[in-house]
């Protein structure tokens, strides 16, 4: 998927007064900018998260943010971002065999998932963190 058409992947929802679109690159805005209770932070599995810094904004091919500083647990980490609407869109995006993605350490889904991580290369395992309990503000 090109960095043009992954950063205008759009989800239709069904809204309480019918549908609406989502994009995936509000998402992206909406982490960058920390625009969500960063306090509650939590991945899937319990492990509080603390953005230290979001990490930078890719547009181009590969993590939708690079470089990026989190405390997951106790642990201090240096990594990429991965962000999609729904958690099975690692795997249908190809990420899951793309060594592009060897170095994301959260993926980050509007909606809530089945799944408590992401399985990456070489059966490496993801946090998850879902953002949509977390928003200030409905969609």
């Amino acid at each position: 998927m090109t960095a043009e058409t992954r950063n205008n992947v759009v989800e239709e929802v069904q809204g309480l007064f019918g549908p609406f679109q989502f994009p995936e690159m509000l998402l992206q805005r909406i982490w960058a900018e920390r625009s969500f209770s960063a306090t509650q932070a939590r991945t899937l599995t319990g492990e509080p998260i603390k953005v230290i810094n979001p990490g930078r904004w890719n547009r181009q091919a590969g993590p939708d943010f690079r470089q990026a500083e989190l405390r997951i647990g106790k642990h201090v980490r240096h990594g990429d971002v991965e962000i999609h609407l729904r958690e099975p869109d690692w795997k249908a995006h190809g990420h899951a065999k793309d060594p592009e993605y060897d170095n994301v350490m959260l993926h980050v889904v509007l909606f809530p998932s089945k799944r408590s991580e992401t399985t990456g290369t070489n059966g490496r395992q993801i946090p998850v963190l879902v953002l949509l309990p977390l928003l200030w503000h409905d969609l």
